[in-house]
């Protein structure tokens, strides 16, 4: 396998991780490559020394919380209280 279908793999098997912590997880591994490269080892190598792409995405995935829903914020707060003093019966 090489660096292009090992993170090809490991982006795929990130689906459930939000685009900025997916990124960031690819560069990681992309630059973990390349300075293993640098130190020698071909790319076969160093991507057989880091190991299966899918095992990695499911040690990241078991490590981040799940997704929550987002605190309702700001203008939509204000949107739910007017409505609910107007929904209100006099």
């Amino acid at each position: 396998m090489n660096k292009t279908d090992f993170l090809e793999k490991l982006e795929k098997s990130l689906d459930n991780l939000n685009k900025k912590e997916k990124e960031k997880t690819i560069s990681y591994y992309d630059e973990m490559i390349e300075d293993l490269k640098e130190d020698g080892l071909s790319e076969k190598d160093a991507i057989q020394k880091i190991g299966n792409p899918e095992t990695i995405a499911n040690t990241i995935l078991a490590e981040v919380k799940p997704k929550t829903p987002k605190e309702i914020t700001g203008k939509l707060k204000v949107l739910i209280i007017i409505l609910l003093i107007l929904g209100l019966p006099l």
